[in-house]
């Protein structure tokens, strides 16, 4: 349950979404690496696939680190990490519903 929350508050700090109705993605973005290898081994633990973090751009920052949620786990994370940010619940929510 400790795990659950820390993750759901990292996300809601840390994770991101899209604000638009374009492609969906779930995503952590962190500079420091080893705290997302350690909320991606979490998520692991709760069988939530997860991609490889990775820098998407090292000429712009090389210590900008991301990884995204895998498209098959999108609905495991949003029934059990959940999030309390008023904007980002808000984006789950519809998308599970779609």
């Amino acid at each position: 349950m400790k795990k659950i929350a820390y993750i759901s508050g990292y996300f809601d700090s840390e994770g991101g979404v899209p604000y638009n109705n374009g492609e969906f993605y779930i995503q952590f973005v962190q500079k420091n690496k080893s705290d997302l290898e350690k909320v991606r081994n979490y998520l692991k633990e709760l069988n939530i696939e997860c991609g490889k973090i990775h820098n998407p751009s090292s000429k712009a920052d090389a210590d900008y680190w991301r990884f995204f949620i895998s498209r098959k786990s999108h609905e495991s994370f949003c029934n059990i990490i959940h999030s309390w940010h008023p904007v980002k619940s808000k984006i789950l929510f519809k998308r599970m519903m779609i």
